[in-house]
């Protein structure tokens, strides 16, 4: 059904469906504005709140105390990473993890891996590696992974709580030099490589990767 050039889903689709569509829209969401809404709900309680005492008190832990945590391993809860809403996200499109029979992970070894391309919002890299739903813990349990993203969101208000407990850690070289040099192995630190930069290219079926200015890589 089509209404002023708006196509309108059936009303036959399964409820299934719809829920994995909203658990898809409310990512993406999340993704593209969780930050400045996390900033402006700071900002209202801080001054029209009479709680912002505590909301005063959350900043200055956030952005003084808790600041550097980003580029130590970031502090993951597994809770929030077995959350249902990522499953139905993964069937959405659907999203799944593959391994190629001869590839093994030495479990007292770090490991980086690189992902591409980065797309508008590095859904798969978020749902392979940012979840226990993606699969990445059945193929290698030995390891840890740890996604990469920019460090400003770990600078947003309550958005970089959501971040942290995803296992995210910045893109920083100091960031990926501390969770590669743990003595006790077992990690994975993932990192998009073409960047922001490479998301610009993002079209369908096309699949352009940003890697000629990328030191390294």
């Amino acid at each position: 059904m089509e209404v002023m050039g708006v196509k309108f889903a059936p009303i036959n689709i399964p409820f299934r469906r719809r829920i994995q569509t909203l658990a898809a829209a409310a990512w993406f969401i999340t993704m593209a504005f969780g930050g400045f809404i996390g900033l402006f709900v700071a900002m209202y309680s801080l001054l029209y709140s009479r709680l912002w005492f505590i909301t005063f008190a959350y900043l200055i832990w956030a952005w003084g105390i808790d600041r550097n945590t980003c580029e130590k391993g970031g502090r993951r809860i597994e809770w929030v990473r077995n959350w249902t809403w990522w499953k139905y996200l993964k069937e959405y499109f659907p999203l799944n993890l593959e391994r190629v029979p001869w590839v093994e992970l030495d479990p007292k070894r770090n490991y980086l891996f690189c992902c591409f391309p980065h797309g508008m919002l590095s859904t798969g890299a978020f749902s392979a590696f940012g979840t226990t739903i993606g699969g990445f813990h059945d193929l290698f349990p030995t390891h840890k992974p740890y996604v990469l993203t920019l460090t400003q969101h770990f600078h947003m208000p309550f958005f970089r709580e959501l971040a942290y407990s995803l296992g995210g850690c910045c893109a920083s070289a100091q960031s990926i030099n501390w969770i590669l040099s743990q003595p006790d192995g077992g990690k994975a630190a993932v990192l998009v490589v073409g960047g922001a930069a490479e998301s610009y290219y993002c079209r369908p079926g096309q699949y352009r990767v940003v890697l000629k200015n990328r030191k390294g890589f």
